[in-house]
């Protein structure tokens, strides 16, 4: 770090997202994960299960001959219908012919994107979860590709236990 970088100082009550990829031959495949510095509470737990049932709701909207804004429905509706406002533009990304440290590709996952999902197409899906109120949220988020009739994972990483 450069000398004149702040530094952070962690409490029991803050939590770090972190989002990486593992990259071969410039194929990139990422993760993502809230991890708590303290004993999560119920609510982070509860968040990061929101999350979860986001991220089944975009995978199976994630089909050859949809569009990407689709996926953005699915997120937005599985927050809403769990009383979750204020939630991110965006759940994701393509993954392509970049460069690190840069992994990020055309097209996004946001509200009405016209883009037609296709087979072979590669996305990072995040679930962004917040509660703005007690300022936690969770993240839980992996790499698809898109098959002939849905999605596939490409990570083996279990994401359900949750990283608390």
């Amino acid at each position: 770090m450069p000398p004149d970088s702040p530094v952070i100082h962690f409490t029991e009550d803050d939590y770090l997202t972190v989002e990486f990829a593992g990259v071969y031959r410039h194929y990139h495949a990422c993760l993502m994960s809230t991890l708590k510095v303290g004993k999560p509470n119920a609510r982070h737990a509860e968040l990061h299960a929101i999350g979860l049932e986001a991220l089944a709701a975009c995978q199976a909207a994630l089909v050859p001959g949809r569009i990407v804004g689709d996926v953005f429905a699915a997120y937005a509706d599985t927050l809403t219908r769990h009383g979750i406002t204020g939630f991110a533009n965006a759940c994701g990304y393509c993954l392509g012919t970049t460069f690190s440290p840069n992994w990020m590709d055309w097209p996004m996952f946001y509200r009405d994107n016209p883009v037609v999902v296709e087979p072979g197409m590669v996305f990072f899906m995040h679930m962004t979860t917040r509660d703005h109120a007690r300022g936690i949220g969770a993240a839980p988020g992996e790499t698809v590709v898109v098959t002939e009739t849905g999605c596939k994972r490409l990570s083996r990483e279990v994401l359900e236990a949750g990283p608390f």
